[in-house]
């Protein structure tokens, strides 16, 4: 049963979820340090904003691919200004492999 859930967030969205009854906010200093003593502390979900996941992703992937088991899960989260507009990764890999983008037809 996963009992403690974490936020690593900007400001605003930490005092959300603080509201929301979520005790454990941080920021993204220190990132890699804070997610190692997340997982030796039973976090069970860590949430983390996209933007400060994309501006991370080395360290998040780092940590993923070091997890000893499953926990703690990774969610992104979309902070206070909503989510990021991606490309499709598979568009994207697609794209860089033929010179060509992919158009989704709708309809």
């Amino acid at each position: 049963m996963v009992e403690k859930i974490a936020i690593i967030g900007d400001d605003i969205t930490n005092t959300g979820f603080k509201l929301g009854g979520i005790g454990y906010t941080f920021g993204e200093e220190n990132l890699q340090e804070r997610l190692y003593e997340l997982e030796k502390d039973n976090f069970g979900i860590i949430f983390i904003t996209e933007r400060i996941e994309e501006r991370n992703r080395t360290i998040v992937e780092d940590f993923k691919r070091s997890k000893r088991g499953v926990l703690p899960l990774i969610i992104e989260i979309p902070d206070y200004m909503g989510p990021i507009e991606r490309e499709d990764r598979i568009s994207m890999l697609i794209k860089r492999a033929i010179g060509v983008d992919i158009i989704k037809n709708e309809g």
